[in-house]
């Protein structure tokens, strides 16, 4: 039991600062359609591409998807990430997947009171990398699973009633 504790805390340690590998190593589809410069010409120069490519305003489930309701999550209009095993949505949170925590705080939203606006994708600029947000979902997939098959994994603890004592 010790050394899987010290394996899932391996794994929720270092995921943030993983390069995870494509498809998250677990299987996982993304597809991938870059806009070209003359679909965004009015939009953003050559530097800015890669940002737009990348920007996330609100992930949702692709409900018509080969893989069944929570098999495959839209990213963006370019993005969609497919395969995506049932496993993953096993480790929950406070109620929720973890996954769902992340598709439910990453995207853009405005105070009603304020009028200020939460842009997730400002935090992909202020690290210099356009692909940070999907960087995460696609670890916390990983993680996911792999924390679902690690406890699964672990032996059965039976605790005498007790009456036995």
């Amino acid at each position: 039991m010790h050394i899987s504790s010290e394996i899932c805390t391996d794994f929720f340690v270092k995921a943030p600062t993983l390069n995870p590998p494509e498809g998250g190593g677990i299987g996982v589809i993304v597809l991938y359609s870059p806009l070209t410069t003359a679909d965004t010409l009015n939009q953003a120069n050559e530097q800015e591409l890669e940002y737009l490519n990348y920007r996330v305003e609100k992930m949702r489930c692709a409900k018509n998807s080969p893989f069944g309701g929570k098999g495959a999550i839209i990213y963006n209009s370019q993005i969609t990430i497919e395969n995506i095993p049932a496993e993953a949505y096993e480790y929950v949170v406070n109620g929720k997947s973890a996954i769902e925590w992340i598709t439910e705080r990453y995207k853009i939203t405005t105070h009603k009171d304020s009028g200020i606006v939460n842009n997730p994708n400002d935090w992909s600029r202020e690290t210099g990398n356009p692909r940070y947000i999907l960087d995460l979902l696609l670890s916390v997939i990983n993680v996911s699973v792999q924390t679902v098959e690690n406890v699964k994994s672990l032996p059965e603890i039976r605790f005498e009633s007790e009456e036995n004592n």
